[in-house]
């Protein structure tokens, strides 16, 4: 199991834990490299750290016109 898995912060550059319940911006999760609309849509996304794979299940409470703005809750962790 993980200690602390990190989300970024794509609006000022610092990191803070991903922890189950707690409401991030999508830009915290997803490094923009793989087609956002479809990760938002699954509700889960791998987030790569420590040399390990973690699937970072969501759901989404608001959406907004900027993809990285849409606020999603985190509902599970998996390693």
């Amino acid at each position: 199991m993980f200690e602390e898995l990190k989300a970024i912060d794509y609006r000022v550059g610092y990191r803070e834990d991903i922890t189950v319940g707690c409401d991030y911006y999508f830009g915290q999760l997803w490094d923009g490299v793989s087609c956002g609309e479809e990760l938002l849509e699954s509700g889960v996304i791998f987030i790569y750290q420590d040399e390990h794979y973690y699937e970072v299940w969501f759901k989404v409470i608001q959406e907004s016109d900027n993809l990285c703005d849409t606020l999603v809750c985190v509902t599970k962790i998996c390693e």
